[in-house]
């Protein structure tokens, strides 16, 4: 049975089309004063990395979720929402593997879709998105689009843990369908972390299902060897000064692979790797959040962690100086424009970056801005590889740009002034969405030799725009149809077209995305690279900050890690 769950507030708003819903005009624009509804498309079956037993009538039903404005459960809502996709044409599609042509059905009827009996064993990925009637790709009333298409990837045919690494290895096309493997990997596990030794060595711990002799090849061809098995049963593979293989790497023994985290128990390591971030008392929990994080995934290569402080007590702040690559700075407000000082307009962020790069003394840097309700995932090598390669790193956050619900005019013509035929014509303006990036993640290269110093440009501009109340939020404005830093930061990307937003939703995950999920457990990495607690209780890294995690108390059914017992404010973490 397919599920379909749906949840709508006030559908009108949708019954205007595409063009016209999502255009700017100047000078009178007017906001429609409601909740947005936003859509979104989860695959629930098969989930991500599942393993299928062989295909039949029985187990090939694919099933999916979307979700409207979630947290509303009004059955008005949700016929006035179903009356108003069928009145206008709207289809779901799915396909398997980038080859395959879409199968769309009615918004209405849309059962029936499956996983062909006939294809073959192994790793497939599975498609979804929401199309109008004419197939392109469905614009909500907020104007998004990146949440109306899910993808998994599963394994189709006979399985058993001997076979296969486990159903993480989902990322890893394996050469051939089915690959017989005759070892267990008992420590570490596939995409486990595994901390070594101060001198760099380690153990892994094998079962053997046959005798014989393996070679087995770590983190590349340079890195190979023989073990000899005498006999079936457990045994141990010993690795001696491995230093230079920290991070990521792949562990193969004859045909069994399986990818782990090394990390050393000890961090000495400096590198030109600059975290930058900001935080009141209110954040002090998803900060400390964020930092153990870093602590955790970065260990073998720590990277300096820069924090302003937005309005912390003094004892938060002794705290949080005590920890492991941490130097905090403050905000002097007083020259500042008086609206700075109000945490949530988020006028502070270019001025702090721009701030945090005059204080590197390193002629190159590579400097990366995470909100502090963000937090890593998995080592992030490959996002600092492409800031040193490009300059720069944007991900994308949701919505399209520009439309009323991510820009007011006012934050346009400010930026945009003198740019020529893309000047302001007056009228409405028939600009081509292009997809937003979020102001939440932003990497930059401090002097890139032969490259464009994006980071001039662009926090430059996002400042100019900040110290000025009328283009960074502009008289009508609110959350709903401003987004403050954010909509600067794309109104001077929009005319860049050399300046790539990175769309792979693996970059900004967050909690309300059924079709790709962290692992639970904290110390496992999957596809995600950052994760938003955004909405989203918890702080689990609070535990990995080093060089002595944090103490926590229980108090009656809460835990209090607010470290500051004279003020609230921090939150509770559960």
């Amino acid at each position: 049975m397919l599920l379909v769950t749906l949840t709508a507030l006030i559908v009108q708003v949708l019954a205007k089309n595409v063009s016209s819903h999502c255009s700017l005009s100047k000078p009178n624009f007017k906001l429609a004063q409601i909740f947005p509804i936003q859509l979104q498309l989860d695959i629930t079956y098969p989930s991500n990395g599942q393993v299928l037993p062989p295909l039949s009538n029985s187990n090939n039903k694919i099933a999916f979720s979307v979700l409207l404005a979630a947290g509303l459960q009004q059955h008005k809502n949700v016929d006035e929402w179903n009356e108003f996709a069928i009145k206008n044409g709207l289809k779901i599609c799915f396909r398997l593997t980038s080859e395959s042509e879409w199968e769309c059905r009615p918004y209405e009827s849309p059962a029936g879709f499956i996983i062909p009996e006939t294809s073959p064993n192994g790793w497939h990925k599975l498609e979804g998105k929401i199309v109008d009637e004419k197939g392109n790709k469905y614009l909500d009333s907020s104007c998004r689009s990146s949440n109306n298409d899910a993808s998994v990837r599963f394994f189709t045919g006979e399985f058993n843990p001997h076979r296969l690494c486990d159903s993480g290895c989902f990322t890893h096309a394996l050469s051939s369908p089915r690959v017989v493997c005759e070892i267990e990997f008992l420590s570490p596990k596939n995409r486990e972390s595994f901390r070594v030794s101060s001198d760099g060595s380690f153990v892994v711990n094998l079962k053997f299902l046959k005798a014989g002799n393996f070679t087995w090849n770590l983190g590349g061809v340079l890195d190979t060897g023989t073990l000899e098995v005498p006999n079936t049963g457990e045994h141990q593979l010993k690795f001696s000064n491995k230093l230079n293989l920290l991070g990521v790497q792949q562990l193969q023994i004859a045909d069994c692979k399986i990818e782990v985290f090394l990390a050393r128990t000890t961090t000495t390591t400096t590198t030109s790797l600059h975290i930058v971030t900001a935080a009141d008392n209110n954040y002090y929990d998803r900060l400390a959040n964020l930092i153990g994080s870093i602590h955790y995934w970065e260990a073998s290569s720590p990277p300096k962690i820069i924090v302003y402080d937005l309005g912390l007590t003094p004892l938060n702040r002794e705290l949080l100086e005590t920890w492991n690559d941490v130097t905090v700075y403050d905000v002097d407000f007083e020259q500042l424009p008086p609206h700075f000082q109000t945490i949530p307009l988020v006028a502070y962020k270019a001025h702090v970056i721009l701030d945090a790069i005059s204080k590197i003394h390193e002629e190159e840097a590579t400097v990366l801005w995470l909100d502090a309700n963000t937090e890593l995932r998995k080592p992030i090598a490959k996002v600092v590889e492409m800031i040193e390669d490009d300059g720069y790193f944007f991900t994308i956050a949701g919505h399209l740009f520009p439309t009323w619900m991510t820009v007011r005019n006012e934050t346009l013509e400010f930026l945009w002034e003198g740019l020529g035929e893309w000047g302001w014509g007056g009228g409405e303006l028939d600009l081509e969405l292009t997809n937003e990036c979020t102001s939440a993640i932003m990497g930059f290269r401090k002097k890139k030799k032969e490259k464009e110093e994006v980071w001039k440009e662009v926090l430059g501009e996002m400042n100019r725009c900040a110290v000025d109340v009328g283009c960074h939020y502009p008289k009508g404005s609110n959350f709903g149809n401003q987004k403050r830093d954010q909509s600067a930061l794309n109104a001077i990307l929009y005319h860049k077209k050399n300046i790539k937003c990175h769309a792979d939703k693996i970059y900004w995950a967050y909690g309300t995305q059924e079709s790709l999920r962290v692992e639970e457990d904290i110390t496992k990495f999957n596809d995600i690279v950052f994760f938003s607690r955004r909405g989203v209780g918890g702080a689990p890294y609070i535990r990995m900050i080093l060089p002595v995690a944090p103490r926590v108390e229980r108090s009656g059914e809460t835990i209090d890690v607010h470290f500051d017992t004279e003020v609230g404010g921090m939150g509770m973490v559960g």
